[in-house]
């Protein structure tokens, strides 16, 4: 019997479902384990009408939403597909990039940078080698900056400081939740970080490693290092696509200078997608540091990766009044 009446259950819904957009609508039916309330049912009936209507048939739907407890679930997985299912969550998520971009920082005493752009406010994680192997740690923090108590220079200093008793590589305020549970690789340079022409680095995907190249000459004159034609790109697949894209990340403006090469800092599955993320690190004109992060999160279709976020440590007065000291 029992058998009988689930059997029946997607044709009980299909018809009330039927009932909806016909001369029965007026008909107030109430929710119950084997059926959908009249306000469900109004519901499947305006999705069934929307170009990314997700099932092949009205009874698949009302099978779909009968096998669901009864309420609130029933309820939530209805707005989810009226929000626009997946695309709509990828949707909200580009659009909370936009609102409160990704931001990266370091932590640091006695920092004489600006702190404008940095929002304390915002969903704040530290990242840590882990005590496995090629594994890194993503662990909520709270994260802010305070005056420092010791200055070392004219000027305002700035502590930028967590609340974790470890220290951590590198910071990330996001405007969405990261999974702090699941088990997430990384690669550290083993001991040459400079990205110079000729190096490869090659990091796992779900979809065929990722290569990261470096290309360029080499020259030397009054043995002093010159690179020529300098570029380092990535290449890979993103997506079950049999596509594999090529991107330029990094390209000197003059070939004919002697450039300071961009360091990989870590390569790592920073955030909720399974493809690799970087962190470079350049040496700036005045000795300065600067990291830059890339994701491949919510990249342009034609693209792996983004640009999500900077982070600068100035030099210290020592090292702006001689440069050849760094």
């Amino acid at each position: 019997m029992m058998q009988k009446t689930t059997l029946l259950r997607p044709l009980i819904g299909t018809f009330l479902l039927l009932q909806s957009v016909g001369l029965h609508a007026q008909i107030r039916i109430a929710e119950s384990w084997n059926s959908l309330s009249t306000g469900q049912i109004v519901r499947i009936a305006s999705l069934r009408e929307r170009p990314d209507f997700a099932w092949k048939s009205d009874t698949a739907a009302v099978r779909f939403f009968l096998n669901l407890p009864a309420g609130y679930a029933r309820d939530s997985a209805l707005q989810w597909h009226e929000e626009g299912g997946l695309a709509g969550v990828e949707k909200r998520t580009q659009e909370q990039w936009l609102r409160s971009p990704l931001q990266l920082a370091t932590e640091v005493y006695n920092y004489g940078g600006v702190l404008d752009e940095l929002d304390f406010s915002n969903l704040w994680y530290a990242y840590f080698p882990s005590d496995e192997e090629g594994q890194i740690v993503c662990k909520s923090a709270r994260v802010n900056a305070q005056l420092s108590r010791v200055k070392m220079s004219k000027g305002l200093e700035f502590d930028v400081v967590h609340n974790r008793g470890e220290g951590a590589l590198f910071l990330l305020g996001v405007p969405f939740p990261l999974d702090t549970v699941s088990q997430r690789w990384m690669r550290l340079p083993s001991e040459q970080a400079a990205l110079l022409p000729g190096t490869e680095h090659r990091f796992p995907s779900e979809f065929g490693p990722w290569s990261l190249q470096a290309f360029g000459t080499i020259s030397f004159v009054e043995k002093e290092r010159t690179i020529s034609d300098y570029r380092l790109t990535i290449v890979g697949q993103k997506d079950l696509r049999d596509q594999i894209l090529e991107q330029t990340l990094w390209q000197s403006v003059d070939s004919g200078t002697v450039q300071p090469i961009p360091e990989l800092y870590v390569a790592a599955n920073l955030l909720n997608d399974a493809l690799p993320d970087l962190l470079l690190l350049n040496t700036l004109s005045d000795g300065g540091l600067e990291l830059v992060l890339w994701v491949s999160d919510d990249a342009p279709a034609s693209a792996l990766m983004r640009e999500a976020g900077r982070w600068v440590l100035p030099a210290s007065a020592d090292t702006r009044a001689n440069p050849s000291a760094n």
